[in-house]
């Protein structure tokens, strides 16, 4: 995959917390200009910005079945809110909805 330089601005978009299975969580962070997938504190996966709302997790595996990589796409409400994401691995798909946004930082706070 060809991947792209996107700026944390529109890496920001997509932070917060997803529910990948019942009673479970991630926390998707930015982190060394892609994204980090966290689970109770651990950095599980990394996802490289490809384009758009596209990236690529290199050498890893969302089903734990092999490592040859899978690509996950964000996809976005009519608002332009991030609401889930989808991770397309070996002709699967796996639908991930996200919980929250990230809190952005009080700038207003005194």
């Amino acid at each position: 995959p060809k991947l792209a330089a996107m700026p944390s601005e529109i890496l920001r978009q997509y932070t917060g917390v997803y529910l990948p299975r019942a009673g479970a969580t991630l926390t998707v962070r930015e982190f060394h200009g892609g994204l980090a997938l966290e689970e109770r504190g651990f950095v599980r996966m990394v996802l490289l910005p490809e384009s758009g709302d596209h990236f690529y997790a290199p050498g890893q595996d969302w089903l734990f079945a092999g490592g040859d990589g899978y690509h996950v796409e964000f996809v976005r409400d009519a608002g332009g809110r991030v609401t889930h994401f989808v991770v397309h691995q070996g002709g699967r798909e796996f639908i991930v909805p996200r919980m929250s946004a990230a809190k952005p930082p009080d700038n207003h706070a005194h």
